[in-house]
């Protein structure tokens, strides 16, 4: 017999501990072992693993260990999914999963999941070892596998391994095997020349990542846009006591000017609408209603533009905002809410309009464009002063600043008074660094150090919009995510997936395989603290995206544009199974402000509105608070492990569990188990089977009852979880449909909080 047809060659997988343990990213000095399987038909000679490392290549000649009589045997402990098309043919190795004994997935009809042996209450444990079958102690045939062995040994220095395997034949023939093209991990490629290597990421074994912010649930705002509140009404007249050319809008719902000025030719950003401290002090009781534990603030320094970045003094808040005591006061109130502020740190350029640049003359003392002799000269680069020098992104308004510059250094770092310790010592905690690809590493070294020896529990998320375990930016490989700079990152890989799913450009695997390859490469701390965001300032609205806008519009079209009544519909629907998925996934998840309020938008400045309390959207604001209040009171959804069960075309379910009281970071918790399932299909319903069976689960509890469908209307708070029926869980066996753009949660044991209904005073103005 020769080899069937779906058993090829050469095989390993990254995400199945059998063929790599542990998985995903390790801490220093961990061992990691490497497996590969060989058709004994091809008549192996020797297999190598070839590893590299800080440009050098290591060839380790691998063990022979095993003999494998039925390969597929083997793999059906880490497949979920039968013959029958609709499992996701991949390996749940994932977030919180160091090994297969722990969690494993069993092949079903439809799917299954592995668990217990014993029934499971709130007190018992999650989970249970199995023995991994098919290898034979018999003599090898040609119609097995051979099983080849090597460890990897990560030594003392964080960084990036890469491996592929090189195997010989008895002729002398070199075969080779290694990721596939796309670089995602998983089942790999065999190819004659080398190929494409696998990610290993060694982070420092005492990284640690703050407990509070990955059980948070973060809010942007854009502080000019959210809310207004002071003993006078701000006056036009009032405005340009601070700039001339500046413009109010005394209408709060007016669209943001966005049309060059036809002065300069260009967009000002110099239009305001008076959101300032005091507004966001007097709606802290909405943000607390709604679950929020984390504001983010875009950036609150004094500068000339609405937006901020353009900073003017690091030292001082905007006049327009309130005062550095208001900051303070802010960050007191909120605090006491159980909400923590977290600042948008902008060091990589100024604005020209600044007290170090001070191209305008416009503040005391000398700065960098006026004299050589400047205190603040050296922090620029001049090609030849005062009028040619280096900008971001070429806009001669915001100079670079050289980060390697020893006074820079010490006032934005390392003095006793530096820029980070202040407003850290003001009630701040922590910092979301502004184009961290254009921050060295020196610098985002010394960053981190000074942050947590003035607050060891402050976080620092890094703007990167790509895999930052991996990335390259100017040439150089960046070590964000290593345990010596970054906390975390923006998860914009996150977001794009997720849109991609939602509007039917990518599958529900392709969605899968992008999460996957995140959790294969980022290290646990790291990937239960990424900032989840769908929506943002620097990107369309999301409830713009979902309602599929034409995409040949003009801006003063886009300004005006309202969708159809179906389109805005199909587009709100959307927008609440990616709020669930939002909230039910590993990370942080951020809301913009306005989207749970139903706020649409294109590109900047459209997307930054003034946000509408007299026109909340109450039935999404309602769906916002249910799903966040699920994950603040269902510990499995912030630290459960994270277990992908089913990825079709339209449906993709995974669970969250935590087992032996303990979650994956290895703190005390309270067991659970939450399944959730979602259909993106907005015309077809979704028959799901599960085969739950060796959990020994009881009960499912259905914590958004009645709203099994992203448009149905949310009902009232009851008194008691309902349980799915027995039509639909019935010994073991999970039988439901989801309706067309549908969505369950399912849990047990039921939370202790019950997701309330809309204080519909909360919201008011």
């Amino acid at each position: 017999m020769g080899m069937a047809m779906d058993e090829k060659p050469l095989f390993h997988n990254s995400h199945w501990s059998y063929y790599r343990h542990p998985f995903g990213a390790v801490p220093t000095g961990e061992r990691v072992l490497l497996r590969l399987a060989v058709h004994a038909r091809t008549k192996p000679r020797e297999a190598q693993l070839r590893i590299w490392r800080d440009e050098q290549e290591t060839l380790l000649p691998m063990a022979r260990v095993a003999f494998v009589d039925d390969l597929a045997s083997l793999h059906a402990h880490f497949e979920a999914g039968g013959t029958d098309g609709q499992g996701s043919g991949a390996g749940i190795m994932s977030a919180g999963v160091r090994d297969a004994d722990d969690f494993y997935v069993f092949s079903g009809g439809s799917g299954s999941i592995g668990g217990t042996g014993g029934a499971l209450d709130s007190g018992s444990e999650l989970g249970a070892e199995r023995e991994t079958p098919g290898e034979s102690s018999g003599a090898e045939g040609d119609d097995g596998f051979v099983i080849y062995q090597a460890t990897c040994a990560t030594d003392a220095r964080p960084g990036l391994y890469w491996y592929y395997f090189i195997v010989k034949d008895a002729s002398g023939a070199v075969r080779y095997y290694g990721n596939n093209m796309e670089m995602m991990g998983g089942e790999g490629a065999e190819a004659a020349a080398a190929p494409p290597s696998y990610q290993i990421t060694v982070y420092d074994r005492e990284f640690r990542t703050p407990a509070w912010f990955r059980h948070g649930v973060m809010y942007q705002i854009f502080p000019d846009r959210f809310f207004q509140k002071r003993t006078k009404p701000l006056t036009q007249q009032e405005i340009e006591k601070k700039r001339p050319d500046y413009i109010l809008h005394t209408n709060w719902n007016d669209t943001p000017i966005f049309k060059p000025d036809p002065r300069t030719g260009e967009i000002m950003n110099n239009d305001f609408f008076g959101g300032n401290f005091a507004g966001i002090v007097a709606k802290l009781p909405y943000l607390a209603s709604l679950g929020i534990s984390i504001l983010y603030l875009n950036p609150i320094f004094e500068a000339y533009s609405n937006h901020r970045y353009d900073t003017g003094n690091y030292r001082k808040v905007d006049a327009l905002l309130g005062t550095n005591r208001d900051f303070a006061s802010l960050c007191a109130h909120a605090r006491s809410l159980g909400i923590r502020v977290i600042l948008d740190g902008v060091f990589n350029h100024t604005g020209s309009d600044s007290l170090y640049f001070n191209k305008k003359e416009l503040y005391k003392g000398i700065g960098a464009y006026q004299s050589t002799r400047s205190r603040y000269y050296g922090w620029y680069e001049f090609m030849q002063h005062p009028d040619r020098y280096t900008s971001w992104w070429g806009i001669n308004t915001l100079p670079n600043v050289n980060e390697s510059e020893p006074s820079f250094v010490e006032y934005i770092l390392t003095g006793e008074d530096s820029v980070i310790k202040h407003w850290l010592r003001q009630g701040a905690s922590g910092w979301r660094l502004d184009v961290v690809d254009e921050l060295p590493d020196e610098f985002l070294v010394t960053l981190r150090d000074n942050v947590k020896a003035a607050d060891s529990d402050a976080v620092i998320i890094g703007e990167v919009w790509e895999d930052a375990s991996n990335k390259v930016s100017y040439g150089k490989q960046r070590e964000y995510l290593l345990g010596h700079e970054l906390d975390s990152v923006m998860n914009y890989v996150f977001k794009n997936a997720l849109i991609g799913f939602m509007l039917g450009q990518r599958s529900a695997r392709q969605f899968d395989a992008t999460i996957r390859k995140l959790t294969e490469n980022y290290p646990l701390q790291s990937y239960y603290a990424l900032m989840n965001l769908v929506g943002g300032h620097d990107v369309p609205r999301i409830l713009t995206i979902l309602s599929e806008p034409p995409g040949d519009l003009t801006r003063d079209q886009k300004a005006i544009h309202k969708p159809t009544r179906k389109k805005h519909l199909l587009g709100l629907r959307r927008l609440r199974l990616m709020a669930l998925v939002q909230m039910t996934f590993p990370g942080v998840p951020c809301v913009y402000y306005g989207d749970e309020a139903g706020m649409t938008g294109f590109e900047d400045p459209l997307n930054r509105g003034a946000f509408p309390w007299d026109g909340i959207d109450a039935e999404l604001f309602s769906w916002y608070k249910r799903v966040i209040a699920l994950r603040n009171a269902f510990a499995a959804l912030r630290t459960g492990a994270f277990l992908p069960i089913r990825a079709t075309e339209d449906v993709y379910v995974y669970a969250r569990a935590i087992r032996r009281r303990t979650d994956v970071f290895g703190d005390p918790a309270e067991n659970g188990f939450a399944l959730v399932a979602v259909n993106r299909s907005p015309d077809r319903a979704e028959p799901i089977d599960i085969d739950l069976v060796n959990w020994n689960i009881p009960a499912l509890f259905d914590p958004l009852a009645h709203t099994g469908s992203a448009d149905a209307p949310v009902s009232p708070a009851a008194p008691v979880l309902p349980a799915a029926t027995a039509a639909e869980f019935s010994r073991g066996r999970l039988t439901i449909t989801l309706e067309p753009l549908g969505c369950r949660v399912l849990l047990y044991p039921a939370p202790s909080v019950r997701p309330g209904a809309t204080n519909t005073a909360a919201i008011s103005r």
